[in-house]
């Protein structure tokens, strides 16, 4: 058993460095929702498919909640780009990232270790502010400039792949 856990870690790891270094540009993710512990809200958290595992989503809450609310579990296609893709916003429900600050010619520390703010923009109009959390870093690698998220979960064409490969 113990040996499974350090594979699994060893795995985890890989994944991560592979994503930091291969930027894809669409990825297919799954989330599911439970009730928090007073069971007054749904929480949303990000499903591992590799593993076991799951990851609270703690800044899209607002986002699943306003759009999903009446669903328990979702998948996403998310599609990333440097530059706005009009193409897309039809389809696709539109993330622009704010601007990162900078200080003296760098990005502040804080852009990789909190995570980046972004506003869901609807028909050209600000719906939404969102945050991202860290957990980002960990799926795509980056925060992207832009990020185009669709649901497929009802979508019978999406065959379903883990989520980093």
């Amino acid at each position: 058993m113990k040996m499974k856990k350090h594979l699994q870690l060893i795995i985890f790891i890989l994944i991560i460095l592979k994503n930091l270094i291969f930027k894809k540009k669409k990825y297919k993710l799954k989330f599911i929702a439970k009730l928090n512990e007073n069971n007054q809200k749904k929480e949303w958290y990000f499903k591992f498919n590799v593993f076991d595992l799951e990851a609270r989503t703690e800044g899209l809450d607002k986002f699943f909640n306003t759009y999903f609310n009446d669903k328990n579990e979702i998948n996403m296609l998310l599609i990333t780009s440097k530059i706005m893709q009009p193409q897309l916003k039809n389809e696709y429900y539109e993330l622009i990232g704010e601007p990162l600050k900078k200080k003296r010619n760098t990005i502040e520390l804080d852009k990789y270790t909190y995570g980046r703010k972004y506003n869901l923009i609807q028909q050209n109009k600000e719906i939404i502010k969102l945050y991202v959390c860290p957990l980002t870093l960990f799926i795509i690698g980056h925060y992207p400039n832009y990020v185009y998220v669709k649901n497929i979960t009802n979508d019978k064409q999406s065959i379903f792949f883990p989520e980093f490969f």
